[in-house]
């Protein structure tokens, strides 16, 4: 699977991360906590804890994995929109 950027893995740990103490989550820890949880596979919450983050209550449901599975998918998806309307595949 291609390299997800920074950007991409800072936005979609954004997207999926609540900050539980009003620590102020950064794009540097977003994405520390991405290439953490893609080089562990969690657990989850101890992950974020460490970072004084939880799981959005709308993906309490999911498990470890999937919810992984869901951050990572989203991270490819942002990285292949922004490559889709800043190089837009030419016409022949």
């Amino acid at each position: 699977m291609k390299k997800v950027s920074d950007s991409a893995k800072a936005a979609a740990v954004m997207h999926f991360v609540s900050d539980s103490e009003d620590t102020g989550l950064t794009p540097e820890m977003a994405v520390d906590i991405f290439n953490e949880l893609g080089q562990t596979f969690g657990p989850v919450d101890e992950v974020l804890h460490k970072y004084d983050m939880t799981r959005w209550a709308r993906y309490d449901g999911l498990d470890d994995a999937r919810w992984w599975e869901q951050l990572e998918m989203l991270a490819h998806v942002i990285d292949a929109m922004f490559d889709y309307f800043e190089f837009p595949p030419q016409e022949f």
